[in-house]
């Protein structure tokens, strides 16, 4: 039987921590992985019905502003509560230019298949690494983890440098 949400190939530590961002139980380690796919889809095909009406009625994203914005946003992971209105509003437009207007034009012209759950999934996860990666978060545990991460990929590449250093001015001395 084929899968046609796409989620299935998608691995289970990557659903599981959607599930986790969606707000599904937080006991969702217990959760048989079909229950939490369940969910992201549902959260999925949510957020498909939305980017449609937003996209079909053409509705004018500078009228959006306040708590409505924020929710459209949350839901979709992008920015956060720290965020200006106009961020947010850049953000939804891309997300609907992503997920909705450009994969139209492209089925269109050239009949390509597009799996519009993968894609707000791929979506889903980027957002919810560029929130762990903004400053202006406010969870400082992942903030802190990433700029861990690049902290040390940066002495890492340091001490990497040194060392070709080192070996040129070897070669240098012994020439």
């Amino acid at each position: 039987r084929r899968d046609r949400t796409g989620i299935k190939e998608v691995p289970k530590v990557i659903v599981r921590g959607v599930a986790r961002l969606i707000d599904a139980p937080h006991f969702n380690g217990l959760l048989p992985g079909f229950l939490l796919r369940g969910k992201v889809l549902n959260h999925l095909q949510i957020l498909s019905d939305a980017d449609e009406f937003l996209v079909s009625q053409n509705v004018d994203l500078d009228t959006l502003s306040g708590d409505l914005l924020l929710e459209a946003c949350n839901r979709r992971l992008i920015g956060g509560a720290n965020h200006s209105d106009e961020t947010l509003r850049a953000g939804l437009a891309s997300w609907l230019d992503l997920s909705v207007k450009e994969p139209t034009k492209v089925v269109g012209k050239t009949g390509l298949e597009y799996n519009a759950n993968l894609a707000r999934l791929s979506l889903l996860c980027y957002h919810a690494v560029d929130g762990a990666r903004d400053a202006r978060a406010s969870s400082y545990l992942p903030r802190l983890m990433f700029q861990g991460q690049v902290k040390g990929a940066l002495r890492e590449s340091a001490r990497q440098e040194r060392e070709v250093k080192a070996g040129a001015d070897l070669k240098k001395s012994s020439d």
